[in-house]
């Protein structure tokens, strides 16, 4: 959260999955090669362990692909959709139901068009975002809570200010892996530091 005074609202949001919504909100804004990077980066320090890999490339292409579908801005949070667009987006995303599943943003396997809004709602939410509806001549929209957006935002600037970011490299960091160590040499270390 980078605070060093938490409020009830932060701790509140860290305890429903925030700290994972934030990470995703940052891929989202992020530039398509920073993704990259990070996970060539990643993929070279965990000697390719998909398993923990945050994927930030597939993740930042799945949220690119939603929001310009919807017609919302990544950056801003500006934009409103239709049920026509909600169904667009949910059939682009059916196209890539296996890997939404394998990065934990749903099951978009089937598509059904009568709640488009609240399966799409459903990525929303992954991001920390929800939706408010309007009608626009006699048509209704959907657009995302400035309230939610400007709370995604302002946790985002309490990190930069202290140089966090979910894709940040750190060149030359220590790499440690348990399997490494032998098991006496571990059972030795732990010994050390508990007396």
């Amino acid at each position: 959260m980078a605070t060093n005074a938490p409020t009830i609202q932060d701790v509140e949001f860290c305890s429903h999955n925030g700290i994972k919504k934030l990470s995703r909100f940052e891929i989202l804004q992020s530039d398509e090669k920073t993704c990259l990077d990070f996970d060539k980066h990643q993929y070279q320090t965990t000697i390719g362990h998909i398993s923990i890999m945050t994927k930030a490339t597939a993740q930042h292409d799945i949220f690119t692909m939603l929001f310009d579908t919807l017609g919302i801005d990544r950056q801003t949070g500006t934009g409103a959709f239709s049920h026509g667009q909600a169904v667009e987006a949910l059939n682009k995303l059916q196209q890539q139901h296996n890997e939404l599943a394998a990065l934990g943003l749903g099951n978009f396997e089937k598509v059904q068009e009568k709640i488009a809004q609240r399966q799409v709602g459903y990525l929303l939410a992954k991001l920390g975002l929800s939706t408010n509806s309007k009608k626009i001549d006699g048509k209704r929209y959907y657009e995302v809570k400035a309230d939610d957006w400007d709370c995604m935002i302002k946790y985002i600037q309490q990190r930069k200010a202290k140089n966090i970011h979910t894709l940040r490299l750190i060149e030359g960091s220590p790499v440690f892996y348990m399997r490494d160590l032998q098991t006496d040499e571990y059972v030795q270390d732990s010994r050390k530091q508990a007396f």
